[in-house]
């Protein structure tokens, strides 16, 4: 057997097959027998016809078919074998040629390849977060708001009060000309012609806080003074502020509002006994001084988390955006296939629907849902297949102590009320698999963390990389 590889474009390979005229001939007369025993041939008892017999039943033609069939999955396995290429996928049988020697031709897909490139490199400087005074004061008033005592109100609104509200704003004007650059228009979603909704909802709740202006400014000021079963209308501006998209700021809208339900709100002292009164089911209540202190400390590792997450992405993002990853196109094709199925799935828990049911009402194929999944399901495989090259290149493992610190963590969380049954269902291979795969996500966290600061060490000494993973954990 002669062996001839071709690589091609696009993580495919082609392999060239030449086999000596035996062990075609060999293979033939074993397909005549299993056409013999698969058919009636009149005068003969299933499988024992005599090859010529057979050969003349069926014709040449048919028994080579049925020879390839068999003998091309034989002929496959032996030269994948010799070639030690690295498949993605079963083979594809391109063509057969008898002449001059019994040749197969067979198609490959190929396992992707990263060239991480000069990875480690990749640094930007990292800043913690602070948390302020007022994010601090935000958080307490909203505290206080939980404890507010309501009391329905049959006076005309004023500052302070908790409304509900049915209201519906429309754009009152057509959107402006935009003189953004084609690369920032790029951002732009399709302008929204006078007429089209901006906000709306029913029996929706407001709390009028001199300080807080729900919707858009004016909004709160527009509805002092309203009662119960009022309709109003008023026109607002949308301002220039970072919250709102580009191309609707300075836009108007105009609104009509009924007032269902004007409560007055009556919010708790700020003190000690407040304080108390928010931790009475804790071992020991805190005072007013002590609440501030834990809301603080739960503020900045919440914002530091946050901050260290989209520290970790950018790094990860550059290191993608400069790495070369290649792949075969049935890659992208399996991700996608997995988003429709699992979409398919996600319609019919939530929505009791069918996929082909909500094709049918979208006026769209399948097809095109695939074309409209396929740029996320790229960019997802491309960050696996790089977060994948980082894990081996780093020689980031989870070894079976640390599964299993982390499952005794996790049922410790869950509480004593388990017995000796459930908690030996949770120690199933899948459930030991998904938690190994969880913390190499969190290591390679860690590691890209380190990278981008700086702080990478070599994989055979860690030293560094868990000096900054406790400084990490401390801000957690």
């Amino acid at each position: 057997m002669e062996v001839q590889t071709e690589r091609l474009d696009a993580q495919q390979a082609r392999l060239t097959v030449t086999i000596e005229n035996e062990r075609l001939e060999t293979a033939k007369k074993a397909a005549a027998r299993r056409l013999a025993k698969r058919n009636d041939i009149r005068g003969f008892r299933k499988g024992k016809a005599p090859y010529p017999i057979v050969l003349r039943h069926f014709g040449e033609a048919a028994i080579i078919d049925e020879a390839v069939d068999e003998l091309g999955n034989e002929v496959y396995r032996e030269a994948l074998t010799d070639t030690e290429l690295a498949v993605y996928g079963p083979g594809r049988l391109e063509d057969f040629d008898l002449q001059p020697t019994p040749k197969f031709t067979f198609a490959l897909d190929l396992q992707p390849e990263v060239e991480l490139n000069d990875y480690r490199s990749i640094t930007k400087e990292y800043e913690e977060p602070e948390v302020s005074d007022e994010d601090l004061s935000q958080q307490l008033k909203a505290l206080q708001y939980q404890n507010a005592v309501f009391e329905e109100s049959s006076q005309a609104i004023v500052n302070g009060n908790r409304v509900s509200l049915d209201f519906h704003g429309v754009f009152a004007d057509e959107p402006k000309t935009s003189s953004t650059s084609a690369e920032d228009s790029e951002e732009i979603a399709e302008p929204l012609p006078k007429g089209s909704d901006f906000a709306s909802g029913d029996d929706q709740s407001f709390w009028l806080a001199a300080d807080e202006e729900p919707v858009l400014p004016g909004f709160r000021e527009a509805l002092l003074g309203s009662q119960v079963e009022d309709e109003i209308s008023f026109t607002l501006v949308i301002p220039q502020e970072e919250r709102f998209r580009t191309e609707l700021q300075e836009r108007t809208v105009d609104f009509r509002v009924k007032v269902r339900k004007i409560e007055n709100v009556t919010l708790p002292e700020m003190n000690d006994a407040f304080a108390m009164n928010l931790t009475k089911d804790e071992e020991e209540p805190l005072t007013l001084l002590q609440l501030r202190q834990r809301l603080r400390e739960n503020l900045q590792n919440q914002a530091s988390e946050r901050a260290r997450m989209d520290y970790i992405r950018s790094i990860q993002d550059e290191i993608i955006n400069q790495a070369t990853v290649r792949y075969p196109e049935s890659m992208i094709h399996d991700e996608v296939r997995g988003r429709i199925q699992q979409f398919s799935v996600d319609l019919n828990q939530r929505y009791n629907l069918k996929l082909e049911d909500y094709l049918r009402i979208q006026g769209i194929q399948e097809s095109d849902l695939a074309e409209e999944f396929r740029p996320e399901a790229l960019r997802n495989l491309e960050t696996w297949l790089v977060r994948d090259a980082i894990r081996s290149e780093e020689e980031i493992t989870i070894s079976p102590d640390q599964v299993d610190q982390e499952m005794e963590r996790i049922l410790a969380g869950i509480g004593d009320g388990l017995d000796g049954q459930r908690r030996e269902s949770y120690d199933h291979a899948d459930v030991r698999n998904r938690i190994a795969n969880g913390l190499l996500q969190q290591k390679i966290d860690e590691r890209l963390f380190d990278i981008g600061r700086g702080l990478a060490v070599d994989s055979t000494n860690e030293t560094g990389t868990d000096s900054a993973r406790e400084d990490t954990q401390e801000n957690s």
